[in-house]
């Protein structure tokens, strides 16, 4: 029976660690001799058999890579309840960050098994990437980043026909260490990267939050590829690859397929109305990272061996009817302004200087010097609505959490001021 490279004192029963750990540290693959009990150290079992014509005692050596793989399948109780736990803290710091118009969440389901980290060192040629230290499948932001910058790419190169809004050419500038930049909607949305050597590096205003798979089935799969041109790769020279090589199945892991996912972008809002204001003004960075998922979703897919079908995402269907809930779920509702200012209410108190924010029942204030430099830029018409504690109809401002307080931000189009420009913070 296979065993883990670990220390006596730690058992053999590893049934309540986690995923990670039974693919990784605790992973049952080392051989035995199961008569002897000697040790081998290597991926296959010593067995011995009554085989053959003769019916004679045989000795077989019996490979542990499926069965250790399979070891680490389930999810267990309390991995699954963790789980959870992971996707609801996402899902209610989320809502904190929707109701501010500063987050685009997108629910869909995975259509093909879905793979991330194949190429992590492991004694079994293809890792898996776990999240640490709970040892759950997840996959990085920096991987939903890099397939939305290469979507946006193409739907700016017009060559997929509708560009829904995007496009190539740089008309945005800043300066970086006083030499003007000029930049283009990818690089303002995704960040500027140069040669290495040259200083006028730029972030990008998105932020994209590490997303974790609900399992259909509450476990992994076990896939297999099967290379063909072994003959090539591990013999002397002199062979030529083809395809009637013997085939070399290699198990691996993956997510299955009718799996939840819940991705996550956060704008900076106050970064991005400086680098570019029209895609601040009215949340149109939504619009075209909504895009850019519906061209990722239908054309590039998400994780590892995109290009033969792993990872491919797809609409979510009702459980009741079974019918297309659109290709993707968008947690918005009504629009930005209409679900702002159904939850926030901001006025000026004559006098003191003060700038409340009513937030979901919950007041915030910001006194001088700040709220009366930002009261003082605002025209004597808006101050006086203001301070008749009604909101502004049709105005963009957010209130947005940070820490245990709260900044004001957004463009209060009734009286062309941006709020971007001189945010205020206050504690809550």
């Amino acid at each position: 029976m296979a065993i883990a490279a670990v220390p006596h004192y730690l058992g053999e029963d590893f049934s309540r660690a986690s995923p990670g750990l039974r693919f990784g540290m605790y992973l049952k693959l080392w051989g035995v001799n199961n008569r002897s009990g000697e040790r081998l150290w290597t991926t296959h079992d010593l067995n011995y058999r009554v085989a053959g014509k003769d019916k004679q005692e045989r000795e077989f050596r019996d490979e542990n890579k499926s069965s250790a793989l399979h070891e680490a399948l389930k999810l267990s109780v309390e991995d699954r309840a963790t789980m959870s736990a992971l996707a609801s803290r996402q899902a209610e710091f989320a809502k904190t960050l929707q109701s501010s118009g500063t987050l685009l969440r997108l629910e869909t389901e995975s259509v093909a098994p879905f793979a991330t980290g194949l190429g992590n060192e492991h004694p079994l040629e293809n890792g898996f990437a776990f999240l640490n230290p709970y040892g759950l499948p997840y996959l990085p932001g920096s991987g939903v980043k890099g397939v939305l910058r290469q979507a946006a790419r193409e739907l700016a190169s017009g060559d997929w026909g509708d560009r829904k809004g995007w496009h190539e050419e740089s008309i945005f500038r800043v300066e970086i260490g006083g030499k003007p930049i000029t930049l283009s909607m990818v690089e303002v949305l995704f960040g500027r990267d140069v040669p290495s050597g040259e200083t006028d590096h730029l972030r990008g205003a998105l932020t994209f939050w590490d997303v974790y798979p609900q399992l259909k089935g509450n476990a992994l799969q076990v896939e297999v590829m099967t290379p063909h041109q072994t003959h090539y790769y591990q013999v002397p020279p002199g062979e030529t690859p083809h395809e009637s090589g013997s085939p070399k199945p290699i198990n691996f892991l993956t997510v299955p397929p009718g799996s939840g996912f819940a991705v996550h972008v956060h704008c900076d809002r106050l970064f991005l109305a400086q680098l570019a204001p029209d895609l601040a003004e009215h949340n149109a960075w939504k619009a075209l990272m909504t895009a850019a998922f519906e061209h990722a979703f239908a054309w590039l897919g998400f994780g590892a061996k995109t290009a033969v079908g792993y990872g491919a995402m797809a609409a979510i269907k009702e459980e009741s009817t079974g019918q297309d809930r659109s290709r993707l779920r968008i947690d918005s509702g009504a629009t930005a302004s209409e679900q702002l200012w159904s939850d926030v209410t901001i006025q000026f108190i004559p006098g003191s200087g003060e700038l409340r924010a009513n937030y979901q029942g919950k007041v915030a204030s910001a006194f001088n010097p700040a709220a009366q430099r930002l009261r003082d830029q605002l025209p004597e018409k808006l101050q006086k609505v203001l301070a008749k504690k009604k909101p502004l109809k049709g105005c963009e401002v957010s209130v947005v959490p940070i820490g245990n307080g709260w900044q004001l931000a957004g463009i209060l189009s009734a009286g062309g001021i941006d709020l971007s420009s001189s945010a205020e913070r206050g504690d809550t």
